[in-house]
């Protein structure tokens, strides 16, 4: 365990020094006054634009069409009483528009697969070139180091998920697109019972046992080490637009994200907290199952007879759908144990405990401990 907490320590000083080191890489232009990057002509629209699009129904996107460029898609749209927001694809880029209550106009537009993002604004008269791929804070730990821990959580018997990257950043929130727990195919669990019945322990009659007793296989995932994440950083100030340009989902997708993590943003979609967004994030877990049967020699309750144990990664992945990717998670490597058929287990754990009863007349290893 000492070992642990020593190579965690060496891991705070180097996170420390890579954001302390991390810039953002931002390139600022004037903004050009024709072109496509210029805002000539939703400037000349804004007012009328903010005051129709203030109240739409997003379901009904038709008025939204007099303000975009001819040909473009509209994806959505979205307002507050402060700013109206205009979502579309032209020409294998998009834009998300957004008008100020003020007058003022930005848009931001990506090309479709670039890392390059462009933010042209009316108010400061700029326009912003961002590298998507310079703002990337990557936190990881190499496999042995992942490897330690989990054998060390074995040991004291702990639960849940281990995420012990430091962060210098105390000021930022993290925001989570997805967490593994809310997917029934990543969470945790432990002790699941997957098969159970009765078995046939032939060796039992000799000493004067029902042959048939009650078995169960149990299933548990659990011990999430956190072995890597990369997030993307974004200031206040900074505009939720850019977030969903980033992450290429909707404005009210990354408003809801924003929401479940407590970040402030203003009725102008500008954010009120620094936070850092999810990009990428994986963790090793264990995976096991074990055969459980009923003693009726010495224990008087379900014994451990059987089990397989094998460790598994699962990461973030990022889906393309409607327009937009969505966040899931997905196992990049299942526990060896996990596949194992549940006859098998119990098979295995019935000849153990069969050859156990022939031997000894009894059963001599104790109750064993389910699901660690």
């Amino acid at each position: 365990m000492k070992n642990v907490f020593s190579a965690v320590l060496v891991l705070v000083l180097i996170v420390s020094m890579m954001l302390s080191g991390t810039v953002l890489a931002d390139t600022k232009e004037a903004l050009p006054d024709s072109g496509p990057y210029s805002l000539s002509v939703e400037l000349q629209q804004s007012k009328e634009a903010f005051a129709a699009l203030l109240n739409i129904d997003n379901k009904s996107k038709t008025t939204a069409l007099k303000y975009i460029p001819k040909g473009a898609r509209i994806l959505e749209v979205t307002a507050t009483n402060a700013a109206a927001h205009v979502d579309y694809i032209l020409n294998g880029t998009r834009c998300i528009v957004t008008y100020y209550i003020d007058g003022s106009v930005d848009r931001v537009s990506r090309g479709i697969n670039s890392d390059q993002i462009f933010i042209s604004d009316s108010a400061s008269k700029s326009l912003t070139s961002i590298n998507r791929s310079d703002r990337t804070i990557t936190l990881s730990r190499t496999e042995e180091e992942v490897q330690g821990i989990m054998n060390a959580l074995r040991e004291n018997d702990s639960d849940y998920a281990v995420s012990l990257i430091p962060d210098s950043r105390a000021t930022r929130k993290t925001v989570y697109p997805k967490k593994y727990t809310q997917d029934s195919d990543t969470k945790p669990y432990k002790k699941r019972n997957v098969l159970d019945g009765t078995v046939a322990i032939p060796a039992l009659l000799d000493g004067g046992y029902p042959k048939n007793q009650r078995f169960i296989v149990y299933e548990t995932q659990s011990y999430h080490v956190e072995s890597n994440k990369v997030m993307e950083p974004f200031d206040i100030g900074e505009r939720v637009s850019l977030i969903a340009t980033f992450f290429d989902v909707a404005m009210s997708t990354a408003k809801r994200w924003l929401d479940v993590a407590g970040v402030a943003y203003s009725t102008l979609s500008i954010l009120a907290d620094n936070c850092k967004v999810v990009d990428e994030q994986a963790f090793n877990y264990l995976g096991g199952k074990e055969c459980g049967i009923y003693d009726p020699t010495e224990e008087k309750a379900m014994v451990e007879t059987y089990s397989d144990w094998g460790d598994g990664k699962i990461v973030l992945t990022w889906k393309y759908s409607n327009g937009y990717h969505s966040p899931d998670w997905s196992h990049s490597r299942r526990s060896p144990a996990l596949q194992i058929a549940n006859t098998t287990i119990r098979n295995e754990g019935k000849d153990v405990y069969n050859q156990n009863i022939e031997v000894y007349g009894y059963w001599k290893h104790g109750r064993g401990r389910f699901g660690y």
